[in-house]
């Protein structure tokens, strides 16, 4: 994953960095996280839901490129 964001950095804004940041994290992290009342960014937790819906409506067996295209894709439109 790091590989793949290093390489497109280019074409990657920040709040889209943070969706694939945020797609890193286990569940368990993020519970800890809330757990231990560690303050998660507000921002970074939009993103996440941004992520979940959008990985759930791309994902059908598509090669992790083309779902990493399919993901920065649907962030443009919003």
């Amino acid at each position: 994953m790091e590989n793949i964001i290093n390489t497109n950095k280019s074409i990657i804004d920040d709040g889209q960095l943070n969706v694939f940041k945020v797609m890193t994290l286990t569940l368990k992290e993020i519970r800890d996280k809330v757990d231990n009342q560690q303050s998660l960014d507000r921002q970074l937790l939009n993103d996440f839901g941004k992520a979940l819906s959008i990985s759930v409506k791309v994902f059908d067996g598509t090669r992790i490129d083309d779902l990493l295209w399919n993901i920065n894709t649907e962030l443009k439109k919003r």
